[in-house]
């Protein structure tokens, strides 16, 4: 019949169920925030300092690291694009953000971590900031245990307020460079290479042109390479490993390499540098130093992407750090691991500091 409509006890019943689901959907809602809320507050870390800074300046750096971590954790359940930080270097705000861009990362320890605090002196002997290192993180792009699992530097000003944060080498490999110095004044440029080591590979997993821009010289050489498919001239792909490896060369300028260095941080999403096997060699009694890593390099376009570009090399840095404020990289090489007949390239075979005229 035209015109008519449900029956009223129809309508009410389905009234009644409209509502019962809309609480359902409200309870399920508010159990799933509580249920992050819980799981943010019961994954809680925070820290102990001990030795070398003074203890009202220890409690302010504990204050602050503290905060620090409760604002990653917290931004890592609820999925923020960008941390909101306080008592900190607006310098260390745009590096600590940069880093988070690339892959949000977590402590992955729960409850007190107690650390050592380092004092980094000016000659005069006055304190330039402290430091503290080995802090366990977790980054979720990561391609694998050990890429996700790294070690992060917070460093703090005299007073006490963050002024940076990056990615370190592993607490034992630190030891046992700082553990190699034969004098006071090597111990201190020991300091200064692995700070110097730590912020390079930092600057490229967060794309920070500027800094890679201030570290090269004008005049830097720089000798690039990648491994190629067997007889093709595609960039090998991550999940490649077991093919034949054929590899290509360039020399390019300092203009030349960071222009193609900005277009591979601007077509990849994630961008990520492991340093291993660092052997540091002076040359002569300049300031000169030869530092050569064993560098694992991985471009993704994107977060979920499966492809991208893998290798694994020796990188060798010529680094003048006559003026210890801003070292100078005056050499960057790259030779693989292997040769193209899959021999194993030996350190004899491995640039040095003696290979270049200075």
């Amino acid at each position: 019949m035209q015109g008519q409509g449900l029956p009223c006890s129809k309508i009410k019943k389905y009234m009644i169920m409209k509502k019962n689901n809309l609480r359902q959907f409200a309870a399920i809602f508010m159990s799933c925030i509580l249920c992050a809320q819980t799981y943010a507050q019961q994954h809680k870390t925070t820290f102990l300092f001990v030795e070398t800074a003074p203890g009202n300046i220890r409690n302010i750096m504990q204050n602050n690291a503290d905060a620090l971590f409760e604002e990653i954790h917290r931004a890592q359940w609820q999925n923020k694009s960008t941390l909101s930080l306080k008592n900190i270097t607006p310098e260390a705000e745009k590096r600590i953000n940069s880093i988070w861009e690339t892959s949000h990362f977590y402590c992955l320890k729960s409850g007190r971590i107690i650390k050592k605090v380092l004092a980094q002196r000016k000659l005069n002997g006055a304190v330039e900031k402290y430091q503290v290192r080995s802090i366990p993180v977790f980054f979720e792009q990561g391609k694998d245990a050990i890429e996700q699992n790294q070690e992060i530097v917070i460093e703090f000003t005299p007073d006490g307020k963050i002024c940076d944060m990056y990615c370190a080498i592993t607490g034992n490999r630190y030891n046992d460079i700082i553990g190699g110095a034969d004098s006071v004044k090597d111990l201190s440029n020991r300091e200064i290479i692995v700070n110097f080591v730590d912020n390079f590979k930092t600057a490229y997993n967060c794309k920070d042109l500027d800094y890679l821009q201030n570290v090269y010289s004008e005049n830097a050489l720089i000798i690039t390479g990648r491994v190629l498919q067997s007889g093709g001239k595609s960039p090998k792909p991550v999940q490649e490993t077991k093919k034949e490896k054929e590899f290509e060369y360039s020399v390019e300028n300092k203009k030349q390499y960071l222009d193609r260095l900005g277009r591979i941080f601007r077509n990849n999403k994630y961008v990520n540098i492991k340093f291993d096997s660092i052997m540091i060699v002076q040359k002569e009694t300049m300031p000169i130093y030869g530092v050569t890593l064993k560098q694992d390099w991985t471009t993704k376009p994107s977060e979920k992407s499966n492809s991208g570009y893998h290798d694994e090399g020796w990188l060798f840095l010529l680094i003048d750090f006559s003026d210890t404020e801003k070292p100078t990289v005056w050499v960057r090489t790259w030779q693989p691991l292997t040769d193209d007949k899959g021999n194993v390239i030996t350190k004899d075979r491995i640039f040095n500091p003696y290979d270049f005229p200075f």
